[in-house]
């Protein structure tokens, strides 16, 4: 779907979010600071959801309140995959459980929601994006598309610096993950 207002739908929200963890103190207690997050996140999503209905036009005959709920209760159900996925990619598995599902749900948040609000929760629209043949030329000139897709590539680059033998704080599962998720986000955005 074409956004009329697209600078009007930056999703800012994820930097006030990601700003609000660290002042909260991430490194020092990242599964307490996660869930936190998670409850400032969720809000500020379900408000960025109705900005991009807006954006897009939504008719007069759509139940907004039910596609939102009903976008935020499958982003939950779809952060089960995403945990197995961060698993199969090499997530700790002993150590870091607890966080490695947060993770998964800020993810979902990020990357699903969005993409669900804007299709309404249709699949066969969302799945005709892949069947075109200059698919990354329309991932890039849709907004949350982009977001989307860039949450995911920040979330990838941000494994990077963890195998680092510099033993920062900033270094411990999954902050360098979250972080490129949250830039990754707001630059696919921009």
């Amino acid at each position: 779907p074409a956004i009329k207002h697209p600078l009007v739908t930056v999703p800012v929200h994820n930097l006030l979010v990601l700003a609000g963890m660290v002042a909260y103190g991430l490194t020092s207690d990242i599964r307490t600071v996660l869930l936190k997050g998670l409850f400032t996140l969720v809000p500020l999503q379900v408000l960025y959801d109705l900005v991009l209905l807006n954006a897009i036009g939504t008719p007069k005959l759509t139940n907004v309140p039910l596609l939102v709920a009903s976008a935020l209760l499958i982003t939950v159900v779809l952060s089960v995959p995403v945990f197995v996925v961060l698993l199969v990619f090499g997530a700790p598995l002993a150590s870091h459980l607890p966080e490695t599902m947060l993770l998964s749900l800020h993810l979902a948040v990020l990357v699903f929601n969005p993409l669900l609000v804007v299709f309404k929760i249709d699949l066969h629209a969302f799945t005709a994006i892949f069947k075109v043949t200059q698919v990354y030329r329309l991932i890039f000139s849709n907004l949350v598309l982009a977001s989307s897709f860039m949450a995911i590539v920040g979330t990838w680059m941000g494994v990077i610096p963890i195998p680092l033998d510099w033993d920062r704080p900033w270094q411990q599962w999954p902050v360098t993950l979250l972080f490129g998720a949250y830039l990754g986000t707001t630059g696919g955005g921009l």
